[in-house]
């Protein structure tokens, strides 16, 4: 709530720096990046780390033909994944959420990360390859 509450307050504050030339939301998440770093700082600085309670909820997806098997397992193979993505490096971990989850390019990836283009598929790359190590080692090596 803190980091959210200083993201937007910085987007208020800094609102005369959007130009219009490229997405609000690539804007927007660059501002939200930007304060998540400041607060891991402040908190490190002062020796906190976030609890999982702190860390945002997570829902399981759920199918269009709801069979209560069916969304059992897709509801374990859901938190398998989450927890996967947890264990993910962080920068990778950004990576793969903004190109994958919100459906964001890699050059607009790559403005919001401070780093290349090139450095934004070779961190999708690696992260994908990653998660599909550690989901298997999770479910011990079987296909779900």
């Amino acid at each position: 709530e803190d980091m959210v509450q200083e993201a937007f307050m910085k987007m208020l504050k800094y609102r005369h720096t959007y130009r219009g030339e490229g997405k609000f939301t690539t804007w927007m998440f660059s501002i939200a990046h930007n304060a998540m770093i400041d607060l891991f700082r402040k908190n490190k600085r002062r020796g906190e780390t976030m609890s999982d309670e702190e860390l945002p909820e997570r829902t399981a997806l759920t199918s269009d033909a709801p069979n209560p098997e069916e969304l059992s397992v897709r509801a374990s193979q859901h938190e398998i994944l989450y927890e996967a993505l947890d264990r993910l490096a962080p920068d990778k971990r950004e990576a793969l959420i903004l190109s994958r989850f919100q459906n964001m390019k890699y050059k607009e990836i790559a403005r919001i990360m401070g780093c290349k283009t090139g450095t934004v598929k070779a961190r999708i790359h690696f992260a994908l390859k990653d998660l599909t190590t550690i989901f298997n080692e999770l479910t011990n090596g079987k296909t779900p």
